[in-house]
């Protein structure tokens, strides 16, 4: 018969091992349910087609009634807007203005989105992916946007009512290249970019491919840390 001193560390190493197995467990399921609780923030139900961000810029002054036709089925929209200053009859007064006329933002499915624009065509144009098939046909399909690049995109056109930001269109320009960099303090912090120097004055740019390229000035050298 073994003795006490045999069987503890027997009984130690099956219990260890017993707590590791349901520790996964538990770790596994609070992986599903975190998951699920994602899709439910998101509006996905699953089995749909994933949400996506995607940019399309209106027509004719249309993009605020495509906005709210988008949030109407429940689908997250963002506008790049800045707050601007006038004076009507001597008052002073304030209203937002885009800083890309007409350039919309949709977290949604490809499928709703192509939905809307068979019956809405003349009123916007979709930002595509433009690549050959395996007969060499040109085919075209809505382009996702990175979730990293929208998230720097936001962060940086909302901080600071966007007074500071530059719109250099869709291609970044061809200036010096520079380092990539993260903002280490002050009012952006944590946004990330890259940093090239144009007209004398040190930049910091934030690009959506094929979208839009926006720029920040003025950003101490002591905020920026190389990544």
């Amino acid at each position: 018969m073994a003795d006490r001193k045999t069987i503890s560390p027997i009984k130690d190493s099956l219990k260890q091992a017993a707590v590791k197995a349901a520790a996964q467990s538990l770790a596994h399921a609070e992986g599903e349910q975190s998951a699920k609780e994602q899709d439910h923030v998101q509006g996905q139900q699953p089995g749909q087609d994933p949400l996506k961000w995607y940019a399309i810029r209106a027509f004719k002054r249309k993009v605020m009634k495509i906005k709210e036709d988008f949030e109407k089925q429940n689908f997250k929209t963002y506008m790049a807007m800045r707050t601007v200053e006038f004076e009507d009859r001597g008052q002073r007064k304030y209203k937002d203005v885009e800083i890309i006329p007409q350039l919309l933002f949709v977290c949604c499915s490809e499928a709703a989105l192509t939905a809307y624009k068979s019956t809405h065509d003349q009123d916007f144009m979709i930002y595509k992916n433009k690549y050959k098939d395996a007969k060499g046909n040109l085919v075209a399909t809505p382009a996702s946007i990175p979730e990293a690049q929208m998230k720097a995109f936001i962060f940086i056109t909302s901080t600071g009512n966007g007074k500071d930001i530059e719109y250099f269109g869709d291609i970044m320009p061809h200036f010096e290249e520079g380092s990539r960099v993260r903002v280490t303090d002050g009012i952006y912090k944590g946004a990330t970019g890259f940093v090239k120097r144009i007209k004398r004055d040190r930049k910091l740019l934030v690009a959506i491919e094929g979208v839009a390229v926006v720029a920040i000035s003025n950003i101490p050298m002591s905020y920026l840390q190389k990544i």
